[in-house]
């Protein structure tokens, strides 16, 4: 009955209460239900994971269903934030969700923008130039 309500869901992927923790596997069939759930309602509820998101886990969670994803110390952790923003939206992208509905992409507003935690919303800004679409 609250579906309907929502324009999102997340899905924590670790531990709430710091970054840099690891990607939490056993989330995956989570990520997998949650995404036939919100598919089976229709309309355009995201379904976003916030934690532990990599080069090496974005493209089991693309394909598993999600269209939004919080990336922290994997980006801003990196040598190269840009490359590493570059990488994970490529790798995003490029996933494959069997559904014929846009879901596989990193995704912030506008569904092309990276999503980032509030406290590093302004250093994105800084680093990479992307900025949410209100």
């Amino acid at each position: 009955d609250l579906l309907p309500e929502l324009d999102m869901v997340l899905i924590m992927t670790v531990a709430p209460g710091f970054g840099g923790q690891s990607f939490l596997d056993m989330c995956l069939p989570k990520i997998t239900r949650a995404r036939a759930m919100l598919d089976r309602l229709g309309g355009d509820i995201w379904l976003q994971i916030d934690g532990g998101v990599s080069a090496k886990t974005i493209e089991r969670c693309a394909a598993a269903g999600v269209d939004s994803f919080v990336a922290g110390s994997s980006v801003f952790g990196a040598e190269d934030p840009d490359a590493a923003v570059a990488t994970l939206r490529e790798l995003a992208t490029t996933a494959v969700y069997d559904d014929t509905t846009e879901h596989a992409g990193i995704a912030c507003y506008d569904r092309t923008k990276l999503c980032w935690s509030a406290p590093v919303i302004n250093a994105v800004k800084a680093i990479t130039g992307l900025v949410p679409v209100e």
